[in-house]
């Protein structure tokens, strides 16, 4: 993917087990085992309910490989048993479940994660299943992941990558201007060919002319494309029995949604409350807050915010362009910082965006800046640089930081002429009502630079000081 250059700083090998041993010892494996052509005397069935007529030979063809291929006869036999199903249909989805369950247990108790134990009625540690493999978890998803990196890398230029997951990609151009002749590519579909001969590696789920793509797994149709088959992942909303159309849900919601806004919906009640308790499996109503905004995987990039027209809805909304972020810590950071934030703010408009961007500026300011106090200066030495909003906004703040440079004469106000009680009145005739003892408290500030966002009454209100006092560096203030 153009690296020049990799340092491997460890790695592990791990050879594939020889194919015949493999096959030896599940065959000396306690418990049943599914047989080529294993037949009841006197009878045509073969045993254990298989059809004489089942297209898959067991073990696969070997393609020349020493090593035994990690579920190969096991997702041929998926795939064959599913084949005459329907999608979304029950017999489709359960079979379909049992193949992803195999691939699950391999990652089985790593965490030691805590569930509801139906024997010990109470939380359990997870443990590992039979099958349970780190090395092979990580294998599976891993390689899957490093084949969407590979085609996201050759992306035609100009196209728009929507969103990503292990195994799917949301892109604006279509499969047949993929570059799919990458080395992870090839050997992908490789694999493909031996499990589902004739199959193509890409498979066209969805394809919409306009799309909603609000986070993670939070994707809906704003306008589809003929009858193409519409994308909407809801995000862990639950739109209730009642709604016949979740796309049109999901849409108006989002577009109208409200700070704290809730949503009651129906549930399965819990095993841990249906067992010790001896009732019937039954819904019972619960009330969530939605959470319907960006979850800042990545960081938007300032400049790229628009307003984008939703077709057929009247209402227009806020989108912007991603770039990874620098560090991890800032990732985290933000995220704390956009929790918070949302409890009383959307993410819709642009004025949302810049109101937002500033916010996160002066928190990500404290976060740096600020010099945790020690415990016997509470009272009698300088207040630490960490500043919280109050009803003044980022103006008081300003103010504040110009009161605590005025009285140790930094910044540029080291001429500074006026006692405290004629700054406080000057400032009060300039419109900004400061009293003496506001001034006096600036003693005990300790200015930390950079630390106010560039709205435009901070702006105004430095500009002011500037007149009166024209050494004052104004850009000590203002956040990077």
């Amino acid at each position: 993917m153009g690296a020049t250059k990799l340092i491997i700083k460890h790695g592990l090998v791990i050879p594939w087990m020889a194919r015949d041993t493999v096959f030896a010892r599940s065959a000396d494996a306690p418990g049943k085992h599914r047989s080529k052509t294993k037949e009841t005397p006197g009878n045509d069935a073969p045993q254990d309910g298989l059809l004489a007529t089942d297209k898959q030979a067991f073990p696969p063809e070997h393609y020349g490989d020493d090593g035994y291929r990690l579920f190969e006869s096991f997702a041929i036999f998926i795939r064959d048993m599913r084949s005459p199903y329907a999608r979304k249909t029950l017999p489709f989805e359960f079979v379909k479940l049992l193949g992803n369950s195999l691939y699950g247990k391999t990652g089985q108790g790593f965490k030691r994660k805590r569930a509801f134990g139906v024997r010990e009625m109470d939380s359990v540690v997870v443990g590992t299943s039979r099958v349970s493999e780190a090395a092979v978890a990580a294998l599976v998803c891993g390689f899957i992941r490093a084949v969407i990196g590979e085609i996201l890398w050759k992306l035609p230029k100009g196209a728009t990558l929507v969103s990503a997951t292990t195994d799917g990609f949301l892109v604006d151009c279509p499969i047949d201007q993929l570059d799919l002749t990458g080395t992870l590519c090839r050997r992908f579909q490789a694999l493909v060919d031996r499990v589902s001969p004739g199959s193509h590696m890409l498979e066209n789920k969805h394809q919409v002319m306009q799309l909603f793509a609000g986070r993670t797994r939070l994707q809906f149709t704003v306008e589809a494309d003929g009858d193409h088959k519409t994308v909407t992942a809801k995000g862990g909303i639950k739109p209730g029995p009642d709604v016949k159309d979740e796309n049109a849900f999901m849409l108006d919601l989002t577009l109208n949604r409200q700070p704290g806004q809730k949503l009651t919906y129906e549930s399965f009640m819990s095993m841990r409350d249906q067992l010790p308790l001896e009732l019937d499996l039954q819904t019972e109503t619960r009330e969530t807050r939605i959470n319907l905004e960006y979850d800042f995987k990545r960081r938007p990039i300032p400049s790229s915010a628009r307003m984008i027209p939703m077709a057929g809805t009247g209402q227009s909304h806020l989108a912007f362009d991603t770039e990874p972020w620098n560090t991890v810590d800032e990732a985290l950071a933000t995220r704390l910082i956009f929790d918070a934030w949302r409890d009383d703010h959307c993410l819709k408009t642009l004025e949302d965006f810049q109101a937002w961007e500033y916010y996160r500026a002066f928190k990500m300011a404290n976060l740096k800046g600020a010099k945790p106090a020690a415990p016997s200066s509470a009272e009698s030495g300088p207040r630490t640089g960490r500043k919280n909003l109050t009803k003044g906004g980022y103006l008081a703040v300003a103010k504040q930081l110009f009161l605590g440079a005025y009285q140790k004469k930094m910044w540029g106000l080291d001429g500074a002429d006026l006692s405290q009680r004629k700054l406080a009145e000057w400032l009060t005739l300039q419109g900004y009502k400061t009293s003496v003892s506001a001034v006096k408290n600036g003693t005990r500030e300790q200015p930390v630079e950079h630390l106010v966002p560039a709205t435009d009454e901070v702006v105004a209100f430095l500009a002011k000081m500037k007149e009166r006092f024209p050494g004052l560096e104004a850009a000590k203030f203002l956040i990077r």
